[in-house]
């Protein structure tokens, strides 16, 4: 069985159909991907509803939806049949149930010898006051071979002629051969496999035509440059707005445009009436040899089951009043607004006035309701409230939209309650107030929303108020550091030139800097300030130690300068520290003669390089340093000789031991004989 949901809601414009087999029996509603039928929309559920063909019923079932189903306007509650043209709402997004399944009627007819054979196509609103079947016409369901039978085909239920348009294609004696509903706003034509209305004919071009809704279920048929062109009623057309039994012609195909609510007869067609206004009068009532009628579905709703008219006791052989009433009321009940006014109008009837009206206010109604959900689906809450007002209070509507609107805004507020939190969480409390600010303009009589705005908006202002202090800070920040940066550079060209006591002026200007600004002198300058004073003292008290003779007694103070400066000052590049070095070149270089003599090669070399640090061009130190450098390579190279070619370790080791005693640790030699002797303990 073939199912469709043609979409009654502008939210979702084309209609969907299923196919449901014993094999595949069940489809899904709902948001998500992974449904049959996805209804992309935030008041449809991730999993609203399953639909199930068992035992030859259609089974709806709610999936624990937040919104509900309602079945012709009532709210589902448990597992429930459907039947075809029930009205079907998944929230607040209105669907028409309906089946694409062929519904044979057999009638056996006995009037002389003659029987009638055809296929026709009725729509019960075109048809005012239809006779029953007369008393010698019997109505089964079973085969058509009984004697003097005579088999008539309906192609369309009544709600489907009601609700949807058809083509339908012919063969070249004009009997129909294959129909195609035409559901969606766009049909392709044409002979490839993905078309809408495939046609496997070479007369046909890959894409031939195409079929375009035109509000109210009327199509339009264009030439989509085809080969063989595009005929309506034998003439040609590029673009042709379509009538009810309108003869197109595609290539050399020739098939019949059905509109909803109209009457047809195949009969008609070949004998070439009826091209564009359906059945004369006549076969509006008779159909076939002998006066056998058809029956369409309403007739079979309002006559009593295998009874047939015209004999004693039972009911007139024409439709009453009562029960056209009865139908129009069952649609009413039903919420099917557009065919009770169907009904009324096209059967003229007298005092249906009350439910004439009650059927087009709905309509109405309905468009403001469709009309509210779209503001909703666009957050235009005010106005969907507004559109809702319009909404009769007496009408089905008015409390539909009410609970949708109210499901709607409040899972608004959760989504924008959850954002304003995490932005509240991350410390954006600009972006929280923002958002909080729009909820409440959204809605401004929502007290919750209102005090959740007042209590952000505090902390925005705290927040303003620590970012502006904080923000006065950095520019009080910024400007001591560029003021203060001035005079550090000037201390330190100060120091480097000697002159310690307008350095340690500077570093004081650096540091009032900062307290002209209300702000702590940063901790690198007062460390800067207290260095500055320990090498000036260490100076000053070497210099005179030394000037009276007493260079040993020096020593420790200027060193103590050149580990000051080197570590946290400026390196030894300053006047302070040359000089004192000078004063130390003569103590230095004794004590690197004395200790060559006694052979303690390393500790002389160590002196000799702080004396050519200070004075580059002292001859006597230089020559001293190279001899010690060279006794330290004879030496490696006597260990390697004694390693390499003898393979004498205990020698080898004797050898390089002196040279690790002769050279300091920053030699390369060093490094070289400290390895060769590892190479021989292995």
């Amino acid at each position: 069985m073939k199912i469709v949901f043609r979409s009654l809601s502008s939210a979702i414009e084309e209609s969907h159909s299923f196919e449901l087999t014993p094999e595949s029996s069940r489809i899904t509603v709902g948001r998500k991907s992974d449904n049959d039928f996805v209804i992309p929309l935030p008041n449809i559920s991730s999993y609203h509803a399953m639909i199930e063909f068992q035992d030859g019923k259609i089974v709806l079932e709610d999936l624990n939806s937040t919104n509900g189903i309602f079945v012709n306007g009532k709210k589902l509650t448990d597992r429930v049949s459907v039947a075809c043209g029930d009205r079907i709402a998944f929230g607040s997004i209105d669907f028409l149930f309906e089946c694409e399944e062929k519904v044979v009627q057999d009638a056996v007819v006995q009037q002389g010898e003659e029987s009638a054979e055809g296929t026709v196509m009725i729509d019960v609103t075109e048809v005012p006051d239809i006779p029953i079947i007369p008393g010698d016409v019997e109505v089964s369901a079973g085969s058509a071979k009984a004697q003097g039978g005579a088999r008539k085909t309906v192609l369309f239920g009544m709600k489907n002629v009601l609700m949807t348009p058809r083509l339908v294609l012919l063969d070249k004696d004009m009997n129909p051969t294959e129909e195609f509903s035409l559901e969606k706003a766009e049909m392709q034509v044409g002979r490839e496999s993905d078309s809408d209305i495939q046609i496997d004919d070479a007369s046909i071009s890959r894409v031939h035509a195409l079929f375009t809704r035109q509000g109210n279920n009327s199509y339009t048929v264009e030439d989509e440059n085809s080969t063989n062109g595009v005929f309506v009623r034998d003439k040609k057309v590029s673009h042709h707005t379509l009538c009810h039994g309108d003869l197109l012609r595609f290539g050399d195909v020739s098939a019949v445009y059905l509109a909803p609510g109209k009457l047809f007869s195949f009969e008609d067609l070949k004998e070439g009436k009826g091209v564009s206004g359906g059945l004369d009068s006549s076969k509006k009532l008779l159909i076939g040899v002998g006066g056998v009628m058809l029956i369409l579905l309403i007739l079979l709703m309002v006559m009593p089951s295998g009874g047939s008219a015209g004999g004693p006791g039972q009911k007139s052989n024409r439709l009453t009043r009562a029960e056209i009433m009865k139908e129009v009321h069952l649609s009413l009940e039903n919420q099917d607004w557009d065919k009770a006014v169907e009904l009324i109008q096209s059967f003229q009837l007298q005092g249906a006035d009350k439910e004439l009206a009650k059927a087009k206010m709905e309509i109405a109604n309905r468009e403001k309701f469709l009309e509210m959900n779209k503001k909703v689906q666009a957050g235009d809450f005010a106005g969907a409230s507004k559109t809702l007002s319009q909404v009769s209070p007496e009408s089905s509507y008015a409390k539909r939209g009410q609970a949708a609107l109210k499901d709607a805004e409040s899972a608004y507020i959760d989504r924008q309650g959850e954002e304003i939190e995490k932005k509240l969480g991350d410390g954006d409390f600009e972006a929280a107030f923002q958002l909080a600010g729009a909820l409440k303009d959204k809605f401004p009589d929502n007290k919750e929303i209102l005090d959740q705005y007042t209590d952000i908006e505090q902390k925005y202002k705290k927040f303003r108020k620590k970012l502006s202090a904080r923000s006065a800070y950095i520019r009080r920040q910024r400007a001591a550091n560029r003021k203060a940066d001035k005079a550090l550079q000037l201390a330190k060209k100060n120091y480097l030139n000697g002159r310690i006591v307008d350095a340690l002026a500077s570093i004081d200007q650096a540091s009032n800097a900062y307290l002209e600004k209300n702000l702590k002198i940063p901790s690198r300058i007062r460390h800067m300030k207290t260095y500055m004073n320990e090498v000036r003292e260490n100076y000053e008290k070497g210099k005179q130690l030394a000037l009276q003779g007493k260079v040993s007694t020096a020593v420790p103070m200027f060193e103590k300068v050149f580990e000051i400066s080197k570590q946290n000052l400026y390196g030894q590049d300053g006047k302070i520290e040359r000089d004192a070095m000078g004063l130390m070149v003569d103590y230095y270089m004794d004590k690197a003669t004395s200790l060559y003599r006694e052979q303690n090669y390393a500790a002389a070399y160590n002196f000799l390089t702080k004396i050519l640090s200070a004075k580059p061009g002292l001859q006597k130190a230089a020559s001293m340093k190279r001899e010690i450098e060279n006794k330290g390579q004879e030496l490696y190279n006597k260990g390697y000789i004694e390693q390499t070619q003898y393979n004498d370790c205990k020698r080898a080791v004797f050898y390089f031991k002196q040279v690790i005693q002769m050279v300091p640790k920053t030699n390369p030699l060093y490094k070289k004989a400290l390895k060769r002797i590892a190479d021989c303990e292995q």
